[in-house]
C-alpha cells in the first residue's frame, strides 16, 4: 500500500510539473549555433566503428552532418541509422512499398495535399536524430516525385535543459535544415493524420520508467497508444518498435496480443540466440515480424535493444478505448 501511495504523490506531483512546463513554453530565441566537434579522436579510441562509420555516411550522405555537428549528436544520427540499415538489410522494409505510398495525404493542420512519403516518430525528445529518419527515407522510400513528409511528436517538449531551452527549440533548430520535417509538442493520442511509417523508439511499457522520467499515471495509456498509433497507418503502413532490455520486450508482446485479441507463445521464449530473429505472426488485422536483439554500435546502451515491425493488412479501427492524454517514448 505504502509503494502504491508514494506512486500516487510521484504521479499527482509529475502532473503538476507537466502543467507548468505547458505554461512556460519555448523561447523566442533559438539556442546556440551547434559546435563542430572535431571527430579524430572518437575514432581513435574506436577503430572498430570507423568502417561502419564510412559505409553510414556514404550510403546516406552525411558529409555535412560529419562536419558541423556535436559528437552526441552525430553519434546519436549514427546509432538510429545502424540499426535501420540493419533491418533494410534485412529485408524488413521490402513489404512496405505499398500502392497507398503515392497516394495524397493531409497533414493534421489541413494544409494542401502533396504527394509525399509520410513517417511519423514518436516521442521525439529533442529530435537530435532526425537527420537519420530524413535521410534514411530519402533512400529507401522517397524519390522527385515522391519527397519525404516527416513529423516527429513530442509531449514533454517543453521540458528545459539547464541553459534554459527546451526541447522543441532544440528541435527546431535540428529541423531547420531538411526539407519536409516538422516538429509538432502534443499528444500524439489526439493527432489525426495519415502515414505511411511510424517509429515508436523506447517506448514507456512500465509505469514506473514514466514516472521517473516527469510523466503522470493519466499519461500512461501504452496499450491505447499502440491501437491509435496502428489506425493513423495506411493499409500496409508499418509501425516500427524498439524496446530496451527482454522484460520491456514482454510487455511491448502483451499489449501487441491484447489488442488484436489472439494470444500465442512468447516468442523469446527461454531462447536469445539470433535464429529466432524474423519470427512472423500473421492475425486479421496486420502481420507482426519479431527482429529480436540488434548489434549495437556508436552507443553503449545498458540494455539491448529489442526490435518489432507490424505492417497493417488494412485500415486499423481500434478495440479498445482511447486515452485523454498521449505518451512521452523515448528515453
Amino acid at each position: 500500500m505504502r509503494n502504491s501511495l508514494m506512486a500516487g504523490l510521484h504521479s499527482c506531483w509529475n502532473a503538476w510539473r507537466w502543467q507548468r512546463r505547458q505554461q512556460s513554453r519555448s523561447s523566442s530565441i533559438r539556442p546556440w549555433p551547434e559546435p563542430a566537434e572535431d571527430k579524430s579522436r572518437w575514432r581513435l579510441q574506436h577503430p572498430d566503428w570507423l568502417a561502419r562509420e564510412t559505409e553510414l555516411i556514404h550510403r546516406y550522405s552525411l558529409q555535412v552532418l560529419e562536419k558541423q555537428s556535436c559528437l552526441p549528436r552525430y553519434l546519436e544520427t549514427l546509432a538510429v541509422l545502424d540499426v535501420l540499415d540493419w533491418l533494410a538489410l534485412q529485408g524488413a522494409f521490402e513489404g512496405a512499398h505499398h500502392p497507398a505510398l503515392g497516394q495524397a495525404s493531409a497533414p493534421a493542420d489541413g494544409q494542401t495535399k502533396q504527394t509525399a512519403f509520410c513517417w511519423l516518430d514518436v516521442g521525439a525528445k529533442n529530435w537530435s536524430y532526425v537527420a537519420a529518419l530524413h535521410s534514411f527515407a530519402n533512400r529507401h522510400f522517397c524519390n522527385d516525385e515522391t519527397p519525404v513528409a516527416l513529423t516527429g511528436v513530442e509531449l514533454d517538449a517543453y521540458r528545459a535543459y539547464v541553459d534554459g531551452y527546451t526541447r522543441a527549440d532544440y528541435a527546431a533548430r535540428f529541423t531547420a535544415p531538411l526539407a519536409g520535417a516538422r516538429y509538432l509538442p502534443g499528444d500524439v493520442c489526439q493527432h489525426q493524420a495519415r502515414y505511411h511509417f511510424i517509429s515508436l523508439f523506447l517506448p514507456f511499457v512500465l509505469l514506473e520508467p514514466c514516472l521517473a522520467w516527469g510523466l503522470s499515471k493519466a499519461q500512461f495509456q501504452p496499450q491505447a497508444m499502440l491501437a491509435h498509433l496502428l489506425s493513423l497507418l495506411h493499409p500496409g503502413g508499418v509501425l516500427l518498435v524498439i524496446n530496451q532490455g527482454a522484460v520491456e520486450a514482454q510487455a511491448q508482446w502483451e499489449y501487441f496480443s491484447k489488442l488484436s485479441g489472439w494470444s500465442h507463445c512468447w516468442p523469446l521464449g527461454v531462447q536469445t540466440q539470433p535464429t529466432v530473429a524474423g519470427h512472423t505472426i500473421q492475425t486479421d488485422d496486420f502481420t507482426l515480424t519479431y527482429w529480436g536483439e540488434q548489434p549495437t554500435t556508436f552507443l553503449a546502451y545498458q540494455h539491448p535493444r529489442i526490435v518489432w515491425q507490424c505492417q497493417t493488412h488494412s485500415t486499423y479501427s481500434p478495440r479498445c478505448p482511447q486515452p485523454s492524454f498521449g505518451l512521452e517514448t523515448s528515453r
